[in-house]
């Protein structure tokens, strides 16, 4: 998986390795069978794609979805990890969409069905909870499963806390901007929508939870994006 994804080799033991490990231990959580068909909304440069795209195996395939802008990212940038992605032996298990969901879900046609979409910390990321409440419905229609992974705001350990303040701090600013604000601001943490409310908008979009298919996944220590949001 790191050598499918484009990295710096002094960041594979401190970033790259860290990632994927907690990455694979997410997505082996939802059990998904080998030659799964997998939307990803939010799949940013591409890592729990290749995750994906690893477990699914030769007859699955993934296809990501992400407005991100294709320069947008440093030092590596969106199109550069995606590109690096699709070059790879996993990359024709693979298609990439630089869309927003709604776009994307315009262009397939009829009766076009996917085994499984997956939100993987990603939802943290749109613009508003409107917008994830629209996205919920509107993409009810073409999966069965909807599989979501999101951190979740009850960091327990002291560690953890620093995490969830300044991402909850990130979201309650950028609510605070007017449009205009809004428009010049780098798109980071912006929705942040807690795990019961994720509940609560995928009800009211017709989604149902899985009885006995809840749980936690504490990320290991070594995986940075606590640090970063700090």
């Amino acid at each position: 998986l790191a050598q499918s994804y484009l990295h710096s080799p002094q960041h594979l033991n401190t970033y790259v390795l860290p990632q994927f490990r907690h990455r694979l231990a997410l997505m082996s959580k939802f059990n998904i069978p080998a030659g799964s068909k997998i939307l990803e909304l939010g799949c940013g440069q591409g890592e729990t794609t290749l995750v994906l795209a690893h477990l699914v195996g030769p007859t699955g395939h993934i296809t990501g979805v992400d407005p991100a802008r294709l320069d947008y990212g440093h030092p590596i940038t969106v199109s550069a990890a995606r590109n690096h992605i699709l070059s790879s032996p996993l990359g024709g298990r693979i298609s990439f969409h630089a869309t927003d969901p709604h776009t994307y879900l315009s262009t397939l046609p009829a009766g076009h069905n996917f085994d499984f979409i997956i939100l993987s910390h990603s939802l943290w990321y749109f613009p508003s909870k409107a917008t994830v409440l629209e996205s919920l419905t509107a993409l009810r229609p073409y999966a069965p499963k909807l599989l979501v992974a999101e951190y979740s705001f009850e960091g327990t350990l002291k560690e953890q806390q620093p995490h969830v303040l300044a991402a909850r701090c990130q979201a309650v600013f950028y609510d605070a901007k007017n449009p205009v604000q809004r428009a010049a601001t780098e798109p980071n943490v912006r929705a942040a929508p807690a795990p019961a409310e994720v509940k609560e908008m995928a009800g009211r979009a017709g989604w149902g939870v899985v009885k006995g298919r809840e749980g936690m996944v504490t990320p290991g220590e070594d995986v940075k994006d606590g640090q970063w949001e700090v």
